[in-house]
């Protein structure tokens, strides 16, 4: 893609009197609060600083790359500006929200280059500057419950960050983003059914083996790191033909339902996208798909019975 599809930038010049020694960048700011999170389809501004303290004028410029989180490149060049003995070359730059939200959340890397024009000679790269940001969903809804951290659920910590980040790169919206971190939890953790002590989304992602409730809980944690609210869901399966405790008819399900027994328990996650809850199960790799427990051990009814 090209830097006009997908950029915009200004230039100016001698802005800023400067005491080193060389010709080198000052800094790159993004100016996004709060840092390096991006929310998709929103403007990332940068300002970026190039400073001559020569005792000779250079004709200076920026080169700009960026890659994608899906992979996909684009990149701009300023304009070439003389910038006398003591000054700045000040470029500003916006990577435009309409192009990034093509591309999806996850990490974007990006790169400054200071370059500078020599007439009839190869030009000089003088310095260079590399960095990331991170861009994640736009919440559906304000509040507090389903976003953040608490004993097994870490989205704030850099690990399940850069985790979810990776694992739903490119994803353009929650329902995928999703499919894809609740495959990365099947395929990462074993399931280990001798694994009793339920371990927080840290622990599993290190341990990398656990039971329903742990997979359920690393997928929370890294739902949750791109403003997916999502919440863990608790309950027993039933049926006529289970050997667990039984249960008569109206306990469970009822005044149609047959006399029925415990089967087995288990656990999974909703995660809140398109204006509403919806079924994720990593445990055994399923996405709105809340009937298939359904003949596994003889169960033949759920009931969930806890939402945290």
């Amino acid at each position: 893609m090209s830097g006009s599809e997908s950029l915009n930038s200004e230039n100016f010049s001698a802005v800023q009197n400067v005491s080193s020694s060389s010709i080198y960048i000052l800094g790159v700011y993004d100016w996004v609060e709060p840092p390096d999170k991006l929310l998709l389809g929103q403007d990332q501004p940068f300002e970026a600083w190039g400073c001559n303290d020569d005792t000779e004028t250079h004709r200076l410029y920026f080169k700009f790359f960026l890659t994608a989180p899906d992979g996909q490149t684009a990149s701009d060049e300023s304009d070439h500006l003389d910038i006398d003995p003591g000054y700045c070359l000040v470029w500003h730059l916006t990577v435009l929200g309409s192009w990034a939200k093509d591309h999806g959340v996850g990490i974007s890397n990006f790169r400054f280059e200071l370059w500078e024009d020599i007439p009839w000679w190869p030009d000089k790269k003088h310095d260079e500057y590399s960095d990331e940001y991170w861009t994640i969903f736009p919440k559906p809804f304000e509040s507090d419950v389903y976003y953040g951290d608490n004993q097994w659920h870490h989205p704030s910590h850099e690990t399940i960050i850069r985790t979810a980040l990776q694992a739903a790169a490119g994803k353009t919206n929650p329902r995928d983003a999703a499919d894809a971190l609740k495959s990365y939890v099947y395929n990462t953790i074993t399931y280990d059914s001798d694994y009793s002590e339920r371990s927080s989304d840290l622990e599993v992602l290190s341990q990398r083996k656990g039971v329903c409730v742990d997979f359920a809980n690393l997928y929370i944690g890294l739902a949750r790191v791109l403003n997916i609210p999502t919440r863990h869901v608790v309950g027993w399966t039933y049926g006529s033909g289970c050997s667990g405790p039984a249960y008569g008819t109206n306990d469970v399900c009822g005044a149609y339902c047959p006399y029925v027994y415990v089967c087995w328990g288990h656990a999974w996650a909703e995660s809140y996208y398109y204006g509403d809850w919806h079924h994720v199960d990593p445990t055994w790799n399923k996405i709105q798909d809340p009937r298939a427990w359904e003949g596994v051990g003889g169960a033949e009814h759920i009931h969930a019975s806890a939402y945290t």
